[in-house]
């Protein structure tokens, strides 16, 4: 019980930091919105197969749901909030446009980083 609490909190950070409603991710695992609250307030405690199912929305392993000395994915609001304002921008912009922006990111961040001439 004294787990519930902060394993609670933790799954409503992952949540908030999506930027998800309680309403997508009761959709997302298949639960109840009132599940979803009362687990966050640590008043539910989850079972093994709904954990698994949280951990996969998350991108996580389930032990990372009990790690409380780490927070989860520190920055992650912060991406999230970034990526959200791209995709509103994405929206304005034509399938194809959408698939070159993607193209040229990924050369990007994959590229390999050359050293600075008189670094």
């Amino acid at each position: 019980m004294v787990m519930m609490r902060p394993l609670g909190q933790r799954i409503a950070a992952l949540r908030e930091g999506a930027g998800w409603s309680q309403e997508k991710l009761a959709e997302e695992v298949e639960l109840s919105v009132n599940f979803i609250s009362q687990m966050e307030r640590g008043q539910r405690a989850p079972s093994f197969p709904t954990l698994e199912k949280l951990a996969g929305v998350f991108k996580l392993e389930v032990k990372d749901f009990f790690d409380f000395n780490d927070p989860p994915d520190e920055g992650i609001e912060e991406m999230c909030k970034e990526l959200r304002e791209f995709c509103l921008y994405l929206r304005t912009r034509d399938i194809e446009e959408v698939r070159k922006i993607r193209k040229i990111a990924r050369i990007v961040l994959e590229e390999p980083k050359k050293p600075r001439k008189g670094s």
